[in-house]
């Protein structure tokens, strides 16, 4: 078969790009109909800026999206006394061999042979339906159960001159407090409308696409069961229109260092659970801070 003209590809080439962008503006077309489904005012503590987004790599780039931060309930000993290990690892309380099996997942009974529990923990992947709430009872307890872990180790460690451990609960303490996302992850199912209907009575919640990994644990026949790991949250990312881009262009900076939330934004959810921006501003704390600078 004779390859098509020059002339011909770039033809074909452009065709492609049209095609795929129809797509995708219907795809935003078909989310936006009729209006958001919901919306939510988050602030820096959900939405984060990219790390770099004002160094010199990134001046020329015109696109910029806010980072979705989330968490969950994990009442592991490693994870109260080392919480930083919360960033890495993202298994719910509630996911368990019995909510695995509500999700869908075919597990062996049993303890898995060696030999396959490789290739079955990577098999063992299904995309669900996650139901996140915002700033409500799941992180009210949160903060509950890591104020009252600082306060247990306080009185253990009264007359421990050096206590790490006791230090980075103070700080995850604190960080909850100040500076954590309060969107916690508390649910998950097949069907979105079921999800929804199941927590009609939260107020403040958003449904997203990801998926989950079930895997064997532990090693102990008494202590190893079946759990679930969150692998990712789909659209994740949300883009920044032109229009709200001054507002981030005009955030004092504030370092690496854990604080405060800069600014708000006002996120909208459509039919296919997408997010847009539909408003953006400075924190009037954070604008009063820059000032006495």
């Amino acid at each position: 078969m004779k390859p098509l003209p020059i002339g011909w590809q770039s033809w074909s080439g452009a065709a492609l790009i049209v095609v795929v962008n129809l797509i995708v503006l219907g795809g935003v077309w078909n989310n936006r109909n009729g209006g958001p489904q919901y919306t939510l005012e988050l602030t820096e503590r959900e939405l984060r800026l990219p790390y770099d987004w004002r160094s010199d790599t990134n001046s020329d780039n015109s696109g910029l999206a806010l980072e979705l931060a989330w968490n969950v309930a994990e009442h592991k000993a490693d994870l109260q006394e080392f919480p930083y290990n919360r960033l890495f690892n993202h298994q719910p309380d509630w996911l368990n061999a019995e909510k695995l099996l509500e999700l869908g997942f075919v597990l062996p009974t049993g303890q898995p042979d060696q030999e396959d529990l490789g290739p079955n923990q990577r098999s063992q992947s299904r995309e669900v339906w996650f139901l996140l709430e915002f700033d409500g009872e799941s992180f009210r307890r949160e903060l509950a159960n890591a104020e009252s872990r600082v306060s247990q180790m306080r009185a253990s460690s009264a007359t421990k001159p050096e206590n790490h451990a006791l230090e980075a609960a103070e700080t995850n303490l604190s960080n909850l407090r100040k500076s954590e996302s309060r969107l916690m992850l508390i649910d998950a199912d097949r069907d979105p409308a079921r999800l929804r209907k199941l927590h009609s009575s939260l107020p403040h919640v958003l449904l997203a696409r990801g998926q989950i990994r079930a895997f064997w644990s532990g090693t102990h026949p008494s202590q190893s069961a079946y759990i679930g790991r969150v692998e990712f949250i789909q659209l994740s990312s949300i883009n920044v229109a032109a229009r709200w881009r001054p507002v981030f262009q005009a955030i004092p900076d504030a370092g690496l260092e854990a604080h405060p939330p800069r600014y708000r934004v006002t996120v909208a959810y459509g039919a296919r659970h997408e997010p847009w921006i539909v408003d953006a501003a400075i924190l009037a704390e954070s604008k009063s801070s820059s000032a006495s600078r």
